[in-house]
């Protein structure tokens, strides 16, 4: 699950370290280009110290040819790009307090290379166009029967860093080498070359994907089998929003949860991967780790997912918090964003 934290005792030094970082532009062929390259939708990536996150960046032009901005949900200000270089200034509040980071880069071939800076420092960010995880990604569990023997098996497919696909194929019994993994026009397709006891043999698997549910056949020799799966961890794979309370009032982030079950917690703006999730029944448990300068911060979930409900505990240096939450967007079954008031 996920683990939300309660950073709303957090010093000023401390925000301003989380604020920090964005996207550069260098000159392209002509301003009218360059004007159509910037505008649309980044996927900014930040390390700072080691430590990695992400954020939503979105660059749109008026019709009086002025620039504005978003990231994440919040509106930038003072949004200018002169055809080679990129300028925005983002806020960032807590409590009644304000805090204001600059942001300059540029703008070259098709990607933002910049910098975040703000009165207690600076560090470069790079920024994408967001690409489209493939929806079949994730761990899968199989039903499917031999003669008279109903076989469960388990399919997890995971993408590489070219983006070429790999899956593994286990069963109780048996061993099972998977190759030519293919996802294309919404059908997976695989080769597998199975060992059980002394007998070998090969098979091809071909299945259609419907959200979270896989609808196939097993090919070989012996004839074709029907083999239909369902998505493991479907409940929590979506758009939710949680809403939390403190002494200094509620507070919003999000939560991205992914097919395959990896995800990011979003806090002021920086979206940070979470770790160690594991669901079993329901209930929910992950952490997220961040940190401030050199002062490391590990944040903690559990709960528990009741259809398209979510109830559960964060826990963070600064104490326990209850959340509470709602899912957004039930059809969304590939990745999933988490609302989170704090």
């Amino acid at each position: 699950m996920y683990t939300v934290s309660n950073f709303w005792g957090l010093s000023r030094t401390h925000l301003l370290a989380v604020a920090v970082a964005i996207p550069s532009l260098a000159a392209p062929a002509s301003r009218a280009s360059a004007e159509e390259g910037i505008a649309g939708d980044w996927e900014v990536k930040m390390d700072r110290n080691g430590r990695e996150s992400f954020a939503a960046l979105s660059i749109s032009k008026t019709a009086d040819g002025t620039f504005t901005g978003k990231w994440g949900g919040a509106d930038l200000s003072d949004v200018n790009f002169d055809g080679q270089k990129l300028a925005f200034v983002r806020t960032v509040k807590f409590g009644e307090q304000e805090f204001r980071v600059s942001f300059e880069g540029a703008l070259k071939d098709g990607s933002i290379s910049g910098t975040l800076s703000s009165d207690r420092g600076s560090f470069a960010a790079n920024a994408a166009r967001p690409r489209p995880r493939s929806p079949v990604l994730g761990r899968w569990d199989l039903k499917y029967t031999i003669g008279e023997r109903e076989i469960e098996a388990a399919l997890a497919i995971t993408e590489g860093p070219g983006g070429a696909l790999d899956a593994k194929w286990t069963t109780g019994t048996g061993e099972h080498v998977v190759s030519s993994v293919k996802f294309q026009d919404g059908k997976l397709s695989l080769a597998r070359k199975s060992k059980i006891g002394e007998r070998e043999f090969e098979s091809t698997y071909e299945a259609s994907v419907q959200g979270n549910k896989l609808a196939g056949t097993i090919k070989s020799p012996m004839g074709e089998i029907p083999a239909n799966g369902s998505r493991v961890g479907a409940d929590l794979v979506g758009k939710w929003e949680l809403t939390a309370t403190s002494d200094r009032g509620p507070r919003t982030s999000t939560l991205t949860v992914f097919g395959d079950l990896t995800g990011r917690y979003e806090l002021f703006g920086g979206e940070i991967p979470f770790k160690d999730l594991k669901l079993e029944g329901g209930q929910v448990t992950f952490s997220v780790e961040t940190g401030f300068g050199d002062q490391p911060v590990k944040i903690d979930f559990k709960g528990k997912v009741d259809g398209k409900t979510l109830k559960g505990e964060v826990t963070s240096p600064r104490g326990m918090r209850e959340v509470t939450g709602k899912k957004l967007d039930a059809a969304s079954a590939l990745v999933g964003t988490w609302d989170i008031t704090r």
